[in-house]
């Protein structure tokens, strides 16, 4: 522990990565819950544009995969769509976690909420 490991260079150790080339190559949204004065609780939906950290974001008054869904589809009309998105692992992006298989609508790309 007194001295640093020595790392091994095995070719297991390198990783991708995404070289990013300039605005709309990576976005990340994300979910802010929040709690008004008076108990209200309110979701705060973001996405950051990695290259020139652009930031959108709304306030919804649930934090469902519909409210996502539109949300990003308000953000792609915005800004256009983006080389790559990076989801947020909350229910609302990626269908939650209670019913193994569910597919979210944010990924099914539907805003009806039928698929």
């Amino acid at each position: 522990m007194t001295h640093p490991r020595r790392r091994s260079k095995q070719l297991g150790d390198s990783y991708p990565r995404l070289h990013l080339s300039g605005p709309h190559t990576l976005v990340q949204p994300d979910i802010y819950p929040r709690h008004l004065k008076g108990g209200q609780s309110v979701a705060c939906f973001n996405v950051l544009d990695v290259v020139p950290s652009y930031l959108i974001y709304r306030v919804y008054e649930r934090r469902r995969s519909l409210e996502a869904a539109e949300f990003l589809h308000l953000v792609f009309q915005e800004m256009d769509v983006p080389r790559y998105v990076r989801m947020d692992n909350e229910g609302s992006f990626c269908g939650g976690y209670t019913h193994p298989g569910v597919i979210s609508t944010v990924v099914r790309g539907s805003l009806d909420g039928r698929g």
